[in-house]
């Protein structure tokens, strides 16, 4: 449990002596407690040293002074919040600590520098930067902020209103209080540091909880859907009654006639007609209905008896993951990960060695205007291209009746792709194709929402309103654009 605004008044009146005055030495993000979520201050006053502690994990925010053997290991590389921090507050002395009134809020001001503003709610703690804070309006403007919020940086930060209802001045005894300096800050942070270390292996399952929610959530997404086609699939003998009612009355009804109601009732079936089609194509369209139904059926019973297993399935290793008691039964559940094509969970906070990207597959260049062209140089490349990675504004090119690369220029919000751009992109059509050197060739291009795919195959396709650029190969321009 987070602390009440009342402990956090005692906290900042008790350590008041010891940090008023003193000088701000050293500033941290903590590597692996409360996930990452956690900062460490270090400062020098008249008579000793001091460690200040601030969690930002829900549910375990707190501000306290830090024992001497409490290991925090800062991040090999601080991120751009630290770096911010450091720039403002570094080497400046301590002129005051204030909480705002009634609230879990509380600041450290700095001689000639910004203010830090500790936010310790319980669910959405936070550290901000401030400068030029105003405790009636209570107001300032925002310089940097740790979590990514609508406040921009150089907005104005603004606390609404205290409550007009008096909060009640609620503190805890949390046990083992000793007498003497910062006694209770000791107590607290004993309390908060058993807290955040409890929460090491519980926030490691909420990863791997997370993760795998999110795939289950899917499947059972799909499951749904298809028990609602097989649903609606099992109506085929509702069609064929009403394609039977038709004919039993087409004599009566004129088989060229067209309808004038859009229903009919026959035979105490109510029937939905196209207006535009006359009864007879109407009882031949609930033929074709029920017998594309009747084909669905089967098909979609087959889907749904496998997403039922794979639910199964899934809500097995669920339950695994609840019942995991230590962090190697849930590593004992990577292989399901794997094979399900879920990314294995990383602890929040964790600094990776940097590593190379993984090369891409299919090319991928970008033109003279800054426009991403993306390039397929084989069958596989040209599906993933053209099916996976474009989307229907995008531009799509081919050489005119040869096979050959599929080649896409990423469209960009309210531009239009300029001329050297298409030709830059048609030089590795042609390139890809059998045309390569000093060859001329028409290339055909249209965006990619007027390309189908071809059934039974990889990557042929067939495209409407193309428009055609007459392009001979060029390998200097190629050259120049593969070297970005």
């Amino acid at each position: 449990m987070s602390l009440k605004w009342k402990e956090i008044s005692l906290l900042i009146e008790e350590a008041k002596p010891l940090l008023v005055g003193s000088v701000l030495q050293k500033i941290a993000q903590v590597r692996e407690l409360a996930g990452g979520e956690s900062f460490l201050f270090q400062g020098f006053g008249q008579n000793s040293g001091w460690k200040l502690w601030v969690s930002l994990l829900q549910n375990h925010t707190c501000w306290v002074l830090a024992d001497s053997d409490w290991e925090l290991e800062a991040q090999p590389e601080p991120s751009v919040f630290v770096m911010v921090l450091r720039k403002h507050l570094l080497g400046k002395k301590i002129t005051g600590l204030e909480q705002v009134a009634a609230e879990r809020i509380l600041l450290m001001h700095f001689e000639h520098a910004p203010s830090l503003l500790v936010e310790l709610m319980p669910r959405k703690a936070n550290l901000l930067l401030v400068e030029n804070w105003d405790s009636a309006s209570r107001t300032a403007r925002c310089v940097q902020s740790f979590r990514t919020v609508s406040l921009e940086t150089g907005a104005l930060y603004r606390l609404p209103a205290p409550p007009a209802v008096a909060i009640p001045e609620e503190h805890r005894d949390f046990g083992g209080l000793e007498t003497g300096p910062l006694a209770y800050h000791r107590a607290v942070a004993a309390h908060y540091w058993a807290g955040v270390q409890k929460t090491g292996f519980a926030g490691y399952q909420r990863l791997w909880r997370q993760a795998w929610k999110s795939h289950t959530k899917k499947v059972n997404t799909a499951l749904e859907n298809s028990r609602k086609d097989l649903a609606e699939s099992q109506e085929a003998e509702l069609f064929h009654q009403r394609g039977m009612a038709l004919v039993t009355h087409l004599y009566e009804l004129g088989p060229k006639a067209l309808p004038k109601t859009k229903i009919v009732e026959l035979d105490g079936l109510e029937i939905p007609l196209d207006l535009a089609k006359s009864f007879s194509e109407n009882a031949e369209a609930c033929f074709r209905k029920s017998k594309k139904m009747n084909r669905a059926v089967h098909e979609l019973e087959g889907r749904l008896r496998g997403l039922e297993e794979k639910s199964a399935d899934l809500a097995k290793v669920t339950a695994a993951i609840e019942a995991a008691k230590t962090e190697e039964e849930l590593e004992g559940l990577a292989e399901a990960f794997v094979r399900e094509g879920v990314p294995l969970p990383e602890r929040a906070g964790e600094v990776e060695e940097k590593k190379a990207p993984a090369a891409k597959p299919y090319l991928e260049v970008q033109s003279s205007e800054g426009f991403v062209i993306l390039c397929g140089r084989n069958q596989a490349e040209n599906r993933r291209v053209t099916f996976h990675e474009s989307k229907g504004n995008d531009l799509w090119l081919h050489v005119k009746g040869l096979p050959g690369a599929h080649v896409v220029v990423k469209a960009q919000k309210n531009k239009t792709v300029p001329l050297a751009t298409l030709l830059e992109a048609a030089q590795l059509c042609l390139y890809h194709s059998k045309i390569r050197k000093g060859k001329r060739a028409e290339v055909d291009y249209t965006f990619r929402k007027y390309v189908r795919a071809i059934k039974g195959t990889v990557a042929e396709v067939t495209y409407t309103e193309n428009k055609a650029l007459y392009v001979e190969a060029d390998p200097d321009a190629l050259k120049k654009l593969m070297r970005g």
